[in-house]
């Protein structure tokens, strides 16, 4: 996961979220057995307290979640 900011910069500063490495694995878990993105989208939003949105990207699992500073 990432956080994109309002100019659609990344902010590489993922790693510092507590519990990334279970929400990650647990949302590609949902996505491998038949969950929709929006379904996915709005998992990762209740959890991060972020709004958040998910798409697959040269087969891989994204998951942005927007921010401000």
């Amino acid at each position: 996961m990432e956080y994109r900011n309002t100019f659609g910069q990344f902010d590489r500063r993922t790693y510092e979220l507590p519990g990334h490495d279970d929400l990650r694995h647990t949302l590609l878990r949902d996505f491998h057995n038949g969950v929709t993105l929006e379904v996915i989208a709005a998992k990762a939003s209740q959890a991060i307290g972020r709004q958040c949105r998910a798409y697959v990207s040269y087969g891989f699992l994204c998951v942005v979640a927007e921010y401000t500073e």
